[in-house]
């Protein structure tokens, strides 16, 4: 199952990965630490979002995060043009995504980040894999992160990035 909003045509070829059997949509932009984005819209969250989402689109996060970090955004899955299947999903479900994505892509440590209903999946992530976790943000247009379940407190520890190069956060 995908979703593919109606009356939009605008496909471009970009990477995909399989996660879990499921095909997720993805693109790498920037250089410097790497920032791995959940992307806002609730349940249309498609990387392009970060560009077209009222306040996402006002600030124009992509124009100005790739010039100080390797940001890793992708189609939710169930979204655009990744892919999905029918399955009871929780906030797990997004972490295993992408989690999933990072081990396809050598990286072991990012800085996350997540936009409206993606600052869920981002804070479910950082207490699955603190260790994976140098900080989070999620910047929310509605109340999504109040309703996120968190059954531990986990330490996670923020380094300064300015010193370290993109390759360091690699395995």
């Amino acid at each position: 199952m995908t979703c593919v909003q109606a009356g939009k045509s605008e496909e471009v070829d970009l990477p995909t990965a399989l996660i879990d059997g499921i095909k997720t949509r993805y693109e790498v932009i920037g250089d410097g630490p790497p920032l791995l984005m959940y992307s806002p819209a609730g349940f249309d969250a498609t990387l392009d979002k970060w560009k077209t989402q009222g306040v996402y689109a006002r600030i124009k996060l992509l124009e100005h995060l790739p010039r100080k970090y390797t940001c890793i955004v992708f189609d939710r899955r169930e979204c655009g043009h990744s892919g999905g299947r029918v399955e009871r999903i929780a906030w797990a479900h997004y972490v295993a995504q992408g989690r999933g994505l990072l081990d396809q892509l050598s990286f072991k440590r990012v800085h996350l980040l997540g936009g409206c209903m993606g600052c869920c999946p981002v804070v479910a992530f950082g207490v699955a894999h603190p260790e994976m976790v140098q900080s989070f943000t999620g910047p929310s247009e509605g109340p999504s992160i109040a309703s996120a379940p968190i059954s531990a407190s986990p330490t996670i520890s923020r380094t300064s990035s300015k010193s370290a190069s993109r390759a360091s956060y690699r395995s």
